[in-house]
């Protein structure tokens, strides 16, 4: 992935937000767009290829209390219909099935790195 890849956050939780964010720009990334609740993940994962991204981070929960990982799924779907050529890395607590780099929560300090060699 080039040095200054465009990426776009979807993540409710503002401690893992600020995280990501910090380490992305450590490692010379633009962050393009940022989405904290799933009707904005959604509405995000239509204008994807407007906005250039060429990668999404995107937790599997965003609604407090659920833990099952659908709502991740649904917005995946829609990033694969609307921007298929745009690169995933899932980051939640349990395995997140379909995207490109599957990135436990646990591990997020790696997440320029994993950017990186992406």
């Amino acid at each position: 992935m080039p040095k200054e890849a465009r990426i776009a956050i979807i993540e409710d939780h503002k401690d893992y937000l600020q995280v990501i964010e910090e380490f992305l720009q450590e490692n010379g990334h633009i962050i393009v767009k940022i989405a904290t609740t799933f009707p904005d993940a959604l509405l995000l994962a239509k204008n994807l290829k407007r906005l250039k991204v060429s990668i999404v981070i995107l937790d599997g929960n965003l609604t407090p209390g659920k833990i099952d990982g659908k709502e991740g799924q649904l917005i995946l779907t829609a990033i694969r219909k609307y921007a298929p050529h745009i690169k995933v890395i899932g980051i939640s607590s349990v395995k997140f099935e379909g995207v490109d780099l599957d990135l436990l929560k646990r591990n997020i300090k790696t997440i320029g790195e994993a950017v990186n060699n992406l």
